[in-house]
């Protein structure tokens, strides 16, 4: 569509009339003139009077056409340029790409963050009164929604920090459409300003009808591709006890092309540990460990780090554990009636003389007495010769469970194909697939047991011949389960997962009832690496990506959150779970009064690759629109306000005027003789 920058030049189409009200009042008349004879008069040559009718409508043409053609362009036309553009107020929409990638640097220094939040400042400074601005983050960070207060939006970029998070080219786009969708402006300019990382491409362009009248516009801000990061951090699943050694194993990788030598290092609670020199080649990854001794209780966090200054933001990977002085197993009775102890063997494996010399300490209490409070902090949940569990207590257990919590369970005289159903039935209600635990006792006599999964060393080391089998019950496991030891053919210690947690289930009591095991010197080394083994799964820290909410538990009126920028507090009801958001930047958040007591937060390992879209791919991988592209090495809006014009067609104009003017100098002037033929000679006369 054709628009015009001068419209007031356009008053001179008026003019258009003037040639041809010239060329009928100056049109040569036919007159008769009498004559007796001809012969006298030179003939004239065939086609002579066509020619000079031909001359005068072609010159009729031109004269016309140069007035056009000069009044087109004295009003200054354009095509391809913004609707709307010359009356109206404009929405600008603004998605900043704020995701770790942008943490990169240019040449000069500065991070292509920076440089955006400096380019959006530059589009926001330039918007007139009536005119609104969005502000959207690709990380999904709340921005601000399409305003009016220019001041609102331009705080809001002053203020914004880069993230650690992976963002959503679709998301951003979708957002701009609902505010665009709610404006009642006829001008809408989406910018979108990224370093257009190519792991964030989407899977196909984004589609929006609503779109359809705005005008997009991508700015490119660049910075280096090379990159060397710490992409995994890890302690692996055991618990971490006092005085027990602890490996914390990483990987680095060189996304860049080039060779990298730089300097690794191994925190501690902020204390450098240890130092290392490490060179990698482009695109390679090298892995290690690092390990130290924990020498009290509490949440313990550090960090693995390398220098990498030109993209820096994912130099440094955390981690944090929880450090008990040993291992916490609960033991819960049914009832306080008991007449035979369950755990009376289970006891005297796990900690002989009550002072947890084997790194294992054991509490007991009743089915009626669990809380979430004495659950928070258990390694391991054992449920020996337990029938009927209350739907409230098994709510609580159901919930350990989800949490990552492994219960070890162990039939007795009250065992039937009933019990624990009730944990059972609130986990299937919660859209957790659970089978009841145990079947019928059966006779066994057979001698022995074959360790599997990760007990199977055990087959090596302690010799089982002297075990005596007299019963077992009989265990229901779906097909996920794993079999960890089985006798005679029949499964003895079987594993499987429920939500975040696992169930593992024994066929045999911890009394001498249904074997002679616990009265063998084999027994309490089975146990300790069977407690070792189940207690991996518990913990109490999470591991997160920037940008997830963290579900928090409270255990009291308030929450106390603690991170590198300070401490806060944030007012709770006591047992409503909430979630925590502000999850943005990498680190470790500990909270004290809630069921989690520290959070992991690492940027996404995929934003660490460098390399970004070639521009022909841009237009047609993000968008399924037509796109502006913005160098950001000079001022945006000037460059804004030439792609509003669009594509000025003036100088074709002049172009053209002068092509019409010289032709009509040529055909007017006789200089060209086809259309001024001179008449020929009498036949037989001078010429």
């Amino acid at each position: 569509m054709m628009q015009f920058g001068n419209t007031i030049f356009l008053w001179g189409l008026l003019a258009l009339p003037i040639p041809i009200i010239i060329h009928l009042y100056f049109r040569r008349n036919r007159v008769r003139v009498k004559f007796s004879t001809t012969q006298f008069f030179r003939k004239s040559e065939k086609f002579l009077a066509f020619r000079r009718r031909l001359r005068d409508l072609l010159l009729l043409l031109l004269r016309t056409l140069a007035i056009l053609f000069l009044v087109f362009a004295l009003s200054c036309p354009s095509i391809g340029g913004f609707k709307y553009l010359s009356g109206g107020n404009a929405d600008a929409v603004i998605i900043i790409d704020d995701t770790l990638s942008m943490c990169r640097k240019n040449s000069s220094g500065e991070t292509a963050f920076s440089c955006a939040r400096r380019k959006a400042q530059e589009i926001i400074g330039a918007l007139g009164t009536g005119d609104s601005a969005a502000v959207i983050f690709l990380s999904g960070r709340k921005g601000v929604s399409l305003t009016q207060s220019i001041r609102k939006a331009d705080e809001a970029v002053r203020n914004s920090v880069l993230s650690g998070c992976t963002g959503s080219y679709s998301a951003g786009f979708k957002k701009a459409s609902e505010y665009i969708r709610s404006s009642q402006s006829p001008n809408h300019e989406i910018y979108l300003i990224s370093d257009f990382q190519s792991s964030q491409a989407p899977s196909q362009p984004y589609r929006d009808y609503e779109l359809k009248d705005s005008r997009i516009y991508f700015v490119a801000v660049s910075g280096t591709q090379e990159n060397l990061s710490v992409t995994r951090v890890s302690t692996g699943f055991k618990p971490k006890t006092v005085n027990r050694t602890m490996r914390v194993e990483y990987d680095v990788e060189n996304s860049g092309r080039s060779e990298s030598k730089t300097e690794l290092n191994f925190e501690v609670n902020g204390k450098t540990l240890e130092t290392r020199d490490l060179t990698i080649a482009g695109g390679e990854k090298k892995s290690g460990e690092f390990s130290f001794v924990p020498l009290s209780e509490g949440v313990i966090s550090g960090s693995v780090g390398v220098k990498d200054d030109p993209y820096s933001m994912d130099n440094r990977r955390y981690f944090a554990v929880s450090v008990s002085k040993n291992v916490k197993v609960l033991a819960v009775y049914e009832d306080e009636f008991v007449k035979t102890d369950p755990y009376f063997f289970i006891r005297h494996a796990l900690d002989p003389d009550g002072t947890a010399s084997n790194g294992v300490s054991i509490q007991t209490t009743t089915v009626k007495e669990i809380t979430p409070e004495l659950l928070s902090g258990v390694h391991v949940l054992l449920l020996a010769d337990v029938d009927v569990v209350p739907e409230k207590y098994a709510s609580r257990i159901s919930d350990y469970l989800k949490k990552g919590g492994t219960v070890i369970s162990m039939p007795g005289t009250r065992t039937k194909a009933t019990s624990m159903s009730g944990i059972m039935d609130v986990l299937r209600k919660d859209g957790v697939s659970a089978v009841n635990v145990y079947g019928p006792r059966v006779p066994l006599k057979k001698n022995g047991m074959t360790f599997n999964e990760d007990l199977s060393i055990m087959n090596e080391l302690l010799q089982l011949d002297y075990l005596s089998w007299k019963y077992m019950q009989e265990i229901n496991a779906d097909p996920s389960a794993k079999v960890m030891a089985s006798a005679g053919g029949k499964n003895v210690i079987v594993e499987r997962r429920i939500g975040n947690g696992r169930w593992i289930t024994l066929a045999f009591s911890a009394r001498n009832d249904y074997c002679n095991w616990p009265e063998l010197k084999s027994f309490p080394v089975i146990m300790v690496h069977l407690i070792d083994h189940a207690a991996n799964g518990m913990s109490d820290i999470k591991n997160i990506i920037c940008g997830n909410k963290i579900m928090l538990l409270p255990s009291s009126g308030s929450v106390d959150v603690s991170e590198s920028s300070g401490t806060s507090r944030i007012s709770t009801v006591r047992g409503r779970a909430f979630p925590f958001e502000d999850t943005w930047v990498p680190g470790v958040i500990t909270f004290d009064g809630a069921d989690i007591r520290a959070a992991v937060l690492g940027g996404d390992a995929e934003e660490s690759k460098p390399e970004i879209l070639p521009r022909e791919k841009l237009s047609t991988s993000i968008v399924d629109h037509e796109v502006n592209f913005i160098s950001p090495d000079s001022t945006v809006m000037e460059q804004v306000e030439s792609s509003r014009q669009g594509s000025s067609l003036a100088g074709l104009f002049f172009v053209l005027l002068f092509f019409a003017a010289l032709m009509e100098f040529l055909i007017a002037d006789r200089h060209l003789k086809y259309f001024n033929p001179a008449p020929s000679a009498v036949k037989g006369g001078k010429s």
